[in-house]
């Protein structure tokens, strides 16, 4: 976390994202992109239990990379359930290319771009809260 709340990252991380892309976003210093103070201050990097805290409300995104192959199919639907409810409308999800989202829960989400695995939140009932499984 201590790594993600300084928002310096290298340039591999961004090989296929263009300087117009990041120039709004990001300095450069040292070759090392370093993302600016007013975008920093905007974002929360917190630890969280997935099975057992309860979720904030109103999220603009969620990043969930690389977490969900540690759980069971129950747990993934309880978990994408319980994200579905903590975006705002629009809000936007990404997962890493092993989290996939099956049964009615895909249609609560809108792929922006499946390669990248992106996903912004459809509005409207999400299924009922399935039991998270230990």
């Amino acid at each position: 976390l201590a790594k993600a709340r300084a928002g310096v990252y290298d340039a591999f991380s961004f090989r296929e994202v263009s300087a117009q892309e990041l120039s709004p976003y990001f300095t450069i210093q040292n070759g090392r992109y370093h993302l600016v103070p007013e975008v920093k201050s905007l974002v929360t990097f917190q630890r969280h239990d997935l099975l057992g805290d309860s979720y904030p409300a109103n999220m603009d995104v969620i990043l969930c990379r690389n977490v969900l192959i540690y759980f069971t199919r129950e747990q993934h639907d309880y978990i994408f359930t319980m994200f579905h409810r903590a975006l705002k409308d629009g809000g936007v999800l990404v997962t890493g290319k092993t989290e996939i989202m099956l049964g009615p829960l895909a249609a609560c989400f809108k792929a922006v771009n499946l390669r990248e695995h992106i996903y912004r939140k459809v509005g409207g009932a999400v299924p009922s809260r399935p039991p998270a499984s230990s």
